[in-house]
């Protein structure tokens, strides 16, 4: 049973603001898709996202609170800090579907799954000719160069396009657990070769060392 409102000790309700008198509540839960009541789904409506994003900021504004007693403007605090944090983490596809995979099959970091023997070696050999290129400043290797990279944006959006298809699928599999744990190895192991691709990218921009 919820706790009753701090104002009016009547139900609150589901919402962030009293059914009955109508008064902001204290934060209650961490889970940024029932905060901003979406469904538990990688797959969800940006367009809404981003309205329900902007009534609730105008509702939580600090200029509404003005004049109000301490704690509501303490709750308006914490509700708009937590508002921004939910809407980060929710409005990108790859974050959202992280975020939702470590609330429903938690993983240990120490376990996630090793991207591919040929990717790594692809990515190395890649690396070696930034840091030559670094030092010898050679046209024809920095040309060399941007063509690797216009091949590894290629790879990341390859990537793309298999995450989307396989949070279409992650989507459909309601409370089936032991798919679940399978996919979310495919997921993590997807994102964690974009993220390291992504990294290879910045490295041949700036001719620094990849980020692990």
């Amino acid at each position: 049973m919820p706790n009753p409102c701090w104002s009016c000790q009547k139900d609150p309700g589901q919402g962030h603001f009293c059914q009955s008198c109508q008064k902001i509540q204290p934060l209650s839960g961490n889970d940024y898709f029932v905060f901003m009541d979406f469904p538990r789904k990688i797959g969800i409506d940006r367009t809404l996202l981003e309205k329900t994003y902007y009534e609730l900021s105008r509702k939580f504004h600090p200029d509404f609170f003005q004049g109000k007693s301490d704690k509501e403007k303490l709750y308006s605090l914490e509700q708009s800090a937590f508002l921004n944090k939910a809407y980060n983490a929710l409005k990108d596809p790859i974050a959202r579907a992280e975020y939702l995979l470590d609330l429903e099959i938690p993983g240990d970091p120490k376990e996630r799954t090793k991207i591919d023997t040929a990717l790594v070696s692809e990515i190395f050999e890649i690396q070696e000719k930034v840091e030559e290129e670094n030092a010898t400043r050679d046209p024809a290797l920095r040309a060399e160069l941007q063509h690797a990279k216009k091949e590894v944006e290629i790879k990341i959006e390859e990537r793309r396009q298999f995450l989307e298809t396989h949070f279409k699928e992650w989507d459909t599999l309601g409370n089936n657990q032991t798919k679940k744990q399978e996919l979310a190895k495919t997921i993590r192991k997807t994102i964690d070769e974009i993220t390291y691709l992504k990294n290879l990218i910045q490295s041949i921009q700036t001719g620094g060392q990849i980020r692990h």
